[in-house]
């Protein structure tokens, strides 16, 4: 690195093509859709949290997802994902249709 320069990291998950959101709430708990996780749909994906502070550890072994969606960041993108488990603290992108390379 030369002095006086820094290099940016952004992670591939912000360019991922999500579209325009689809849903909108004016509460939180419009996105509820379990005991601890919430989840947004956009055009092209399905936003899902679990914002559950560690120490309360609430999480979901298998959320349903009421269609089929790809996961680009696990180890099989191209695997189709019915459900989804939410561990605390943890944030997935699921897509409509795999990641093309």
């Amino acid at each position: 690195m030369r002095h006086g320069t820094f290099t940016r990291y952004l992670h591939p998950r912000y360019f991922f093509p999500i579209g325009a959101p689809i849903e909108t709430s004016p509460t939180l708990e419009g996105y509820r859709v379990s005991a601890c996780s919430y989840a947004r749909r956009f055009e092209f994906a399905l936003v899902l949290v679990n914002p559950s502070n560690l120490t309360r550890n609430c999480s979901d072994a298998a959320l349903r997802l009421n269609g089929t969606w790809f996961d680009p960041q696990s180890g099989r993108p191209h695997a189709p994902v019915t459900e989804a488990a939410m561990a605390a603290q943890q944030g997935r992108i699921l897509l409509s249709g795999p990641l093309l390379r």
